[in-house]
C-alpha cells in the first residue's frame, strides 16, 4: 500500500510494509518460514496465550505482551496453548536501517525478547497499534511519515513499560515521565505516594519538584488532562457522562459537572450536545502553563 511521502529524510529510512491486527481461533496454525531479510517486525499479543517457536529459543507470550522479530530468524511458530480459545494477534512489519536499529535496541535491551505488559501499559500500546491499522489501511494511501512516528512511540512506551527509559540530563527524578504518562493515560490511578516512593522522594518533594518544573501543580495536572481527556469522549459518546465522572475520580456526576463548567464554561451535557463547543472565557485556563 503506498504512502503519502512527504520527502523529509527524517522518515526515509524506516519503511512500513504491512499492518495487521488477527484474532486467530485454537485450530490455526500460525506458522511462516521464509527469507526475511532486512524485514522487522514489533508485535503484540493482545489477548490470550500462545508459545512462539523461533530457531533457537522458545517464547511463552501471555496477553497483554509486546515483542519483536527480525532478519535473525527465517522461521515461527504459534502453537495454541491447551484450552485457550483464541488469541488477538497485531503486528506492523517494517524494512530500512531505523528498523533494523530499532530491533537491535530493544534485543540488546530486553534479551529475553519481549515485554511483559500491565493492564495500563498494554492499553496504550494497543491503542497504537489500532492506530496504524487505521492510517494504513487508508483506500488513498496512507501518512508514511506519521505512521513512523507512531512506530517511534511504540518503541518509547516499551521501554518505559519495562523500566528502561534513560534519565533525562536535568531530570534525576524522571518527571518527564509522569508528565507524558498522564499525558497519554490520563485515567490511571494517580498516587501520589507511589510515585514519590517509587523515586527515593517525599511527596512533599515531589510535588516542590514537578511545580518549578512545569509551573502547574502535580494534581492539578493530572486533573488538567482528565478533563481534557473527558471533553474528547464527550464528543464521540462512547461513554455516559457518569461513567466519565468515575474516570475522572468524583463519585458522583455533580462535582465533575461543576469542574467540568470551569474548564470549559460549559456543563458536560451542553457540550456533549453542541458538538463540542465551549465558552470563549474557558480559553485563558486552556492555554496556561500545562495545559498543552
Amino acid at each position: 500500500m503506498p504512502g503519502n511521502v512527504s520527502g523529509n529524510s527524517y522518515f526515509d529510512d524506516l519503511s512500513i510494509r504491512s499492518v495487521s491486527d488477527v484474532e486467530f481461533t485454537g485450530s490455526y496454525l500460525h506458522r511462516l518460514s521464509r527469507n526475511r531479510a532486512g524485514l522487522f517486525s514489533l508485535e503484540m499479543i493482545a489477548e490470550g496465550e500462545v508459545l512462539l517457536e523461533l530457531e533457537k529459543r522458545t517464547l511463552h507470550l501471555k496477553g497483554p505482551v509486546l515483542f519483536w522479530d527480525g532478519d535473525f530468524s527465517s522461521f515461527f511458530c504459534f502453537h495454541h496453548l491447551p484450552a485457550k480459545k483464541h488469541y488477538r494477534h497485531l503486528w506492523v512489519d517494517f524494512t530500512g536501517e531505523r528498523g533494523k536499529r530499532i530491533i537491535d535496541a530493544l534485543q540488546s535491551t530486553f534479551p529475553g525478547g519481549c515485554v511483559p505488559l500491565v493492564r495500563q501499559s498494554g492499553s496504550a500500546l494497543l491503542a497504537i497499534f489500532e492506530e496504524l491499522y487505521r492510517i494504513f489501511h487508508q483506500p488513498d494511501g496512507y501518512d508514511s511519515c506519521g505512521a513512523v512516528l507512531l512506530v517511534e512511540k511504540l518503541v518509547y512506551l516499551a521501554l518505559e513499560a519495562g523500566n528502561r527509559l534513560p534519565r533525562l540530563q536535568g531530570d534525576p527524578f524522571n518527571l518527564f515521565r509522569i508528565y507524558d504518562s498522564f499525558r497519554y493515560e490520563p485515567f490511571q490511578e494517580f498516587d501520589i505516594g507511589a510515585l514519590a516512593s517509587a523515586r527515593g522522594i517525599s511527596v512533599v518533594y515531589l510535588r516542590k519538584l514537578f511545580k518549578n518544573k512545569f509551573s502547574l501543580a502535580i494534581g492539578d495536572y493530572v486533573f488538567r488532562m482528565r478533563m481534557q481527556s473527558a471533553a474528547e469522549i464527550l464528543k464521540t459518546e462512547s461513554f455516559r457522562i457518569t461513567e466519565l465522572a468515575d474516570k475522572c475520580g468524583f463519585s458522583t456526576v455533580s462535582p465533575f459537572s461543576n469542574a467540568f463548567r470551569r474548564f470549559f464554561g460549559v456543563s458536560p451535557r451542553a457540550y456533549r450536545r453542541s458538538g463540542g463547543k465551549r465558552d470563549a472565557s474557558a480559553e485563558e485556563l486552556l492555554a496556561s502553563p500545562g495545559g498543552k
